[in-house]
């Protein structure tokens, strides 16, 4: 299987939901550490009805061949050009999932018998649950994590880690945390996306899942722990691949400042006073006095990907701006979620009209009654379209022009 082969799929966040649960998996030049982690969801996953989504971060050739030569038949590949690490790629894999239930399982995480059903029934026994965490041992069975709470200063603790006493009731049944670590955490799926999923705030990586328990938090979902669903983590195998210890140190440390901005007035407030979180602004739909079918298709190109930037910000005030008369899609050179361009609608203060997105493919503009490219795309032309520069002054009145 090739790259153009493998799964690429509509992203429209209506997927249906054909399974109990789907077990989002993020591959990133580790195949054989991918396939043994698929290997014991398989023999430990037991008879519920389940679905397993390996999303490739843009792996090397080599390891690509080998991850498709090996991976079982049912498993559902979703293939990246190029890393759009952790927070994005899950959720693609999310977008395209079909379960009710989404299990986030890093590939360093060896899971054990019995492992999801206590995760599951944990939605039913307990009140308001938003997302659920396992009791995570280190390969030499020593206790990683047993759920994990947020200090005043934003820093995070990891119940447990480092041979930390804890009290004898999270030894069993389930216990309100302030987060789990997303390396083996179960959620809803339409709970997820209606908070916009990870949020691109934290990109490269680290805190995201923090920030995303508090966000449910706000909505009135907590997020629990449960002690019967243990599994073993190997901890940071892909993230040392990529950095050192000291550079891994600097993004934690850049993304602790983000989340600290964030959240700093809850935390420091739920030290006097019983609060929640309070919501992030909405991001709500802006209603079409027209329906969209009938207007003219305008399509917003990137050579970069949809992540904070000028120039993404440009796009989105752009598609705000002319909404109201086009059928507005956005292209750009890699995959994006539905949920990545609402949150950045959030982050920029953006009604948002539309949020379909697709990779750029510069012979498939066809279709379009105009086309705005931003940045160096070197397209020259496109048969029946329209071809416009962002660069251009007069851009909004060409457009408004129609």
């Amino acid at each position: 299987m090739n790259r153009a082969n493998a799964a690429d799929p509509e992203l429209d966040g209506m997927a249906t939901l054909d399974h109990v649960v789907s077990i989002v998996i993020l591959n990133w030049n580790k195949a054989e550490l991918t396939l043994d982690c698929i290997r014991l969801v398989r023999e430990h996953t037991g008879e519920l009805n389940y679905e397993i989504i390996v999303v490739d971060n843009g792996s090397t050739p080599d390891e690509f061949g080998l991850l498709t030569q090996q991976l079982p038949p049912e498993v559902r590949l979703i293939s990246l050009r190029e890393n759009l690490y952790f927070g994005e790629a899950n959720n693609i894999g999310v977008e395209a999932a079909t379960g009710e239930y989404i299990l986030f399982l890093n590939n360093d995480v060896q899971v054990t018998a019995g492992y999801l059903a206590p995760l599951l029934r944990a939605f039913a026994e307990n009140y308001s649950v938003g997302g659920v965490g396992s009791k995570f041992l280190y390969p030499d069975g020593s206790l990683q994590e047993a759920g994990a709470f947020v200090l005043e200063d934003g820093y995070t603790f990891q119940q447990g880690k480092f041979g930390m006493e804890i009290s004898e009731r999270f030894n069993q049944g389930c216990q309100i945390v302030d987060y789990c670590s997303a390396a083996c955490l179960l959620v809803r799926r339409d709970a997820f996306l209606a908070i916009c999923g990870f949020d691109p705030l934290y990109d490269p990586a680290y805190f995201e899942d923090v920030d995303l328990s508090l966000r449910l938090r706000s909505k009135g979902l907590y997020t629990y722990y449960c002690s019967e669903s243990v599994v073993y983590h190997l901890e940071n195998v892909t993230s040392l691949a990529v950095w050192s210890r000291q550079e891994v140190g600097a993004v934690a440390g850049a993304n602790h400042e983000k989340f600290y901005q964030r959240w700093k007035g809850y935390l420091a407030e739920r030290l006097v006073r019983d609060i929640e979180p309070p919501p992030l602004r909405e991001v709500k739909p802006v209603a079409h006095a027209i329906e969209a079918a009938s207007l003219p298709k305008l399509l917003l190109c990137t050579s970069g990907k949809m992540e904070i930037s000028d120039e993404c910000r440009d796009m989105l005030v752009l598609a705000e701006t002319l909404g109201p008369y086009y059928d507005v899609e956005f292209a750009a050179r890699e995959m994006c979620s539905r949920s990545r361009i609402r949150s950045l609608c959030r982050h920029y203060g953006i009604g948002l009209h539309g949020d379909r997105v697709h990779r750029f493919a510069p012979d498939n503009l066809n279709g379009y009654q105009r086309v705005v490219l931003f940045g160096d795309l070197g397209v020259d032309s496109a048969a029946g379209t329209a071809l416009h520069r962002a660069s251009d002054a007069a851009l909004v009145e060409q457009l408004l022009g129609h």
